[in-house]
């Protein structure tokens, strides 16, 4: 892929502005030079940004099984995570990657078959 302002072949695809209009194929050092400082601020700010551990802040993991069988685990935050083997805790998970509340973890779920 040939980046649009620079001209240089790549394999990043990020999207550019050209002309007033979004495209993709561009390099990565166009792509970072496109994005103002305000952006980059705040995506520092994001990173360092500490993990709550108030009870606000908890995201209960339940193992629960589905009709097929499978054994998932449901969030607070809705959503639903399958590990190959083992759990949360097992995985070395100690954030939920969805809202990024404390993972607290419950093994007694809705069905006799957990």
């Amino acid at each position: 892929m040939i980046c649009s302002i620079c001209k240089q072949e790549n394999e990043d695809n990020w999207p550019l502005e050209i002309d007033g209009k979004m495209v993709l194929g561009g390099c990565q050092d166009c792509w970072e030079e496109q994005c103002d400082e305000e952006w980059w601020v705040e995506m520092q700010r994001i990173e360092k940004k500490p993990h709550k551990q108030n009870p606000l802040d908890i995201c209960k993991w339940t193992l629960e099984i589905d009709n097929d069988g499978c054994r998932f685990w449901r969030t607070d935050c809705n959503e639903a995570h399958v590990f190959i083997t083992g759990g949360p805790k097992g995985n070395k998970y100690k954030y939920c990657p969805y809202c990024s509340g404390q993972i607290e973890e419950y093994t007694l779920c809705r069905f006799e078959r957990c």
